[in-house]
């Protein structure tokens, strides 16, 4: 088995078609060993379109430190269980923030001149100037 630091973090994204099927996550989670770092809310959703003929699921997601060895073995008993409807397992990236990043304030925008000002709008037509461009289009 492979020492802490050699584990990863990972998440684990799903729907479950029942509320009983949480237990049935956290025990293969633990049976391989994975910690637990974060637990994300359990709660129910209105699907957008209907998986399994259910137009309801519950959703939640999982943060755990694991061996990246082990994730396939996870994903396949997943896979094979009914009551999950979907899940999707992602690595996460270690976080790292920049000194520069960190301390630097927001950039303010600057104002655009448009060329609105610059273009001069044509100068209304009175009647009697529409007349007279009439008649000598006319003769």
């Amino acid at each position: 088995m492979m020492d802490e630091g050699d584990k990863k973090e990972y998440e684990l994204s799903f729907l479950l078609e029942n509320e009983g099927a949480l237990g049935v996550i956290d025990q293969k989670m633990s049976s391989l060993g994975f910690q637990t770092a974060e637990e994300g809310e359990f709660k129910k959703i209105t699907l957008a379109y209907p998986i399994s003929k259910k137009t309801e699921a519950f959703f939640g997601f999982r943060r755990f430190l694991a061996d990246p060895g082990e994730i396939k073995n996870f994903s396949d008993d997943l896979r094979v269980e009914k009551e999950i409807l979907r899940f999707f397992v992602i690595a996460n990236p270690p976080q790292k923030i920049s000194e520069e990043k960190r301390f630097r304030q927001p950039e303010r925008q600057r104002s655009v001149k448009t060329k609105e000002e610059t273009i001069q709008k044509p100068r209304a037509i009175t009647n009697e100037e529409l007349e007279k461009r009439l008649e000598e289009i006319l003769k």
